[in-house]
């Protein structure tokens, strides 16, 4: 059995101190070291650059957008938070969709940086910064025009036509997307178009006039102007539908207005009538006798190529046969 050296403990133990003293004081010295370097950060040049971005932006959703593109911007040494400064007070519920802030944007050094300019050593500075908060959804002209579009082009002109009648065909329509944008004006133009104008029907230009709902705005603009939208494609009234009721009160009328003595007069008022209309012939269907005060006069009524006769709410091509009772003989005449 070996002899116990105390001696030899104690050198050991000693050794094993003087290195743990040794890499203490290594590990200390180079916190010391890094403690002691410090950073230079040019307050003026960053804040210049936030101004800059701010005004390059135009505008943003919210404060918290604007407060993290800021941060984006990567300044070393400078952590950077937004506070809104501007007066809110409102008795107003309504929410704003646009508007301008007041914004302080809070500038804190982090450890081991100073502010370049030395008046500012390293306090915590601030700067007031006019941000505009934009919520409003972008809508594009080009959509707005195709749904209107899609709207008139179901619109039945022969109904009605009037500003304040297609005015509420497009509110009522399922295809008009109201939340969006509301009407100002309709107006009602007609079309100079001789080269091609179709003789059987009378077109027109309808302008419409809209306005965007608070929450929107244009993208081509950025804005919420009123705009003016033109269509002149397909929107027309034809002019080949005639009347019968109110014909037959006019042939009528004009019979009945005549002195007829005989049958030649009889031809001869019908071929005058007939002359008038351009849409339709007259044809005496009458037997040649003797006129009197019960002679029944039968005509017979032929659409021209391209015409319809308007029945009430139907149409029609049919020939149609009239007969009416003449009693206007001259005083004496038999």
């Amino acid at each position: 059995m070996k002899n116990y050296d105390p001696k030899r403990k104690i050198i050991i133990t000693f050794v094993f101190l003087l290195i743990l003293i040794f890499y203490t004081f290594l590990v200390f010295s180079k916190i010391s070291s890094t403690d002691s370097h410090k950073y230079a950060v040019d307050y003026e040049k960053i804040e210049k650059k936030i101004d800059d971005y701010s005004k390059q932006k135009e505008s943003f959703k919210n404060l918290d957008e604007f407060e993290e593109g800021i941060n984006l911007l990567n300044f070393d040494g400078v952590s950077l938070s937004a506070f809104d400064t501007s007066d809110n007070n409102s008795e107003s519920n309504e929410e704003i969709y646009f508007k301008n802030l007041n914004v302080k944007v809070i500038f804190r050094l982090n450890k081991n940086y100073y502010w370049k300019q030395s008046t500012l050593g390293t306090t915590e500075q601030s700067h007031i910064y006019q941000i505009t908060i934009d919520k409003r959804i972008i809508v594009e002209k080009t959509e707005i025009e195709k749904e209107l579009n899609e709207i008139i082009s179901d619109i039945d002109y022969e109904q009605a036509l009037s500003s304040a009648w297609i005015k509420n065909q497009i509110k009522t329509s399922e295809k008009s997307n109201l939340n969006v944008w509301y009407i100002l004006n309709v107006s009602i133009i007609d079309k100079d178009d001789k080269e091609n104008q179709n003789l059987n029907q009378e077109n027109f230009e309808i302008k419409i006039t809209i306005g965007l709902r608070k929450s929107y705005k244009w993208l081509e603009t950025g804005n919420q102007e009123n705009l003016t939208f033109e269509f002149t494609n397909n929107i027309y009234i034809l002019k080949n539908k005639i009347d019968l009721f109110d014909e037959i009160v006019d042939i009528k009328k004009f019979f009945k207005s005549k002195t007829i003595k005989s049958y030649e007069d009889l031809e001869n008022i019908t071929k005058e009538k007939n002359n008038e209309k351009t849409n339709y012939k007259i044809d005496l269907l009458s037997k040649n006798e003797t006129i009197n005060k019960e002679y029944i006069v039968e005509l017979q009524l032929s659409l021209n190529d391209g015409f319809e006769w308007k029945i009430g709410d139907e149409l029609s091509k049919a020939e149609i046969t009239l007969n009416f009772t003449i009693n206007n003989l001259e005083e004496g005449e038999k």
